[in-house]
């Protein structure tokens, strides 16, 4: 029964109760209290206690509905609470929420500890902020970008560095605005920036960005590639692919395809010269200069190195040299197996 059903019910019985009695008699009674005396028709009397319940049985139906809405409303809230906190999982956010109900103050606790991805595209739910929030990072995961305004995420957040990795790709002008602004983007950002700038701009304006960046062994790489393609006006300094090999350990196999490349850009003498100062760098390396020697037939001075090292060592140039005294200069290194 609802609370205007039951109160028109109580006003009803009670006035027909009024009614009856003040029909069978119409007379007063007077009620004397202390010094104060109270007159009332018999018929008020007689339903005063009915009056007296019906009026504590509202305050108490109200006090009660009042108690329950405010509990409801504290459920809602702690439930809204949940929505914002798997939202900030999904988001990949560190968020501590304090529920007042205790069942769903101890789903929270389990949440909080909980990775949460999206198992599929087919995601959906009732809620718009969720809906939005999964779309969004599917967007992400796609390849697009989702403007930084609409996610509100700090630029160290797992999702906002592949936002802006995605940027990156397709914006070569935000490229470069992160590379001037490096100290505020992850490390992550800088490098795909780098990669962009290395792979859309000219040596000119990569070389800008040298110092901006942490170069690891698939970014020099690309570097060393890029540069193999221009001419030496342009190019790097000898000095300089040396300071960034030194720091990045690169294989022999690697190397000897980075000197592939700048054979087709770079003059012998620089060629044989930066192997030679690379070489130096590690005893591993010799292996890649003796590959340039053996490029241009520096046979003289392959067979200095050679003489000065163990049996067991550069067994490939040492089988090319024999060959070659022997006469049989056909054989190159690309005919037999070296390493």
């Amino acid at each position: 029964m609802g609370l205007k059903l039951y109160m028109a019910g109580a006003v009803v019985l009670v006035a027909g109760i009024f009614g009856y009695v003040f029909n069978m008699d119409k007379g007063d009674y007077t009620l004397q209290l202390m010094d104060k005396e109270f007159v009332f028709p018999i018929a008020l009397w007689v339903v005063a206690p009915a009056i007296v319940l019906f009026v504590v049985t509202i305050l108490h139906l109200l006090f009660y509905g009042f108690k329950n809405y405010l509990a409801s409303k504290a459920v809602s809230k702690d439930t809204d609470a949940i929505i914002t906190l798997i939202s900030d999982k999904l988001l990949g956010k560190t968020t501590t929420v304090h529920l007042k109900n205790e069942k769903l103050s101890e789903l929270a606790e389990i949440i909080e500890q909980l990775s949460i991805s999206v198992k599929d595209s087919h995601f959906s739910t009732t809620n718009k902020s969720v809906n939005k929030i999964v779309t969004q990072i599917a967007m992400i995961n796609d390849g697009l970008y989702v403007p930084a305004k609409e996610l509100r995420l700090p630029n160290n957040n797992p999702i906002m560095i592949k936002n802006l990795i995605n940027r990156v790709d397709s914006d070569e002008d935000f490229a470069l605005d992160v590379l001037k602004n490096h100290t505020d983007y992850n490390k992550a950002i800088v490098k795909e920036a780098f990669k962009k700038i290395i792979t859309d701009k000219s040596m000119t304006t990569i070389k800008k960005y040298l110092d901006n960046v942490e170069i690891d062994k698939d970014v020099l790489i690309l570097l060393l590639t890029k540069d193999s393609e221009v001419s030496d006006e342009f190019s790097l300094t000898s000095e300089s692919i040396v300071n960034m090999i030194k720091k990045v350990e690169l294989s022999v196999d690697e190397l000897t395809n980075i000197a592939k490349l700048y054979k087709r850009s770079s003059s012998p003498e620089k060629l044989i010269k930066l192997y030679e100062d690379i070489s130096e760098l590690n005893d591993s390396y010799v292996s890649a200069y003796l590959y340039v020697l053996a490029e241009y037939e520096m046979t003289d001075k392959i067979r200095d190195i050679l003489s000065m090292s163990e049996s067991n060592q550069y067994t490939s140039y040492k089988a090319l040299i024999d060959l070659k005294d022997s006469g049989k200069n056909t054989y190159s290194l690309d005919t037999i197996s070296y390493k």
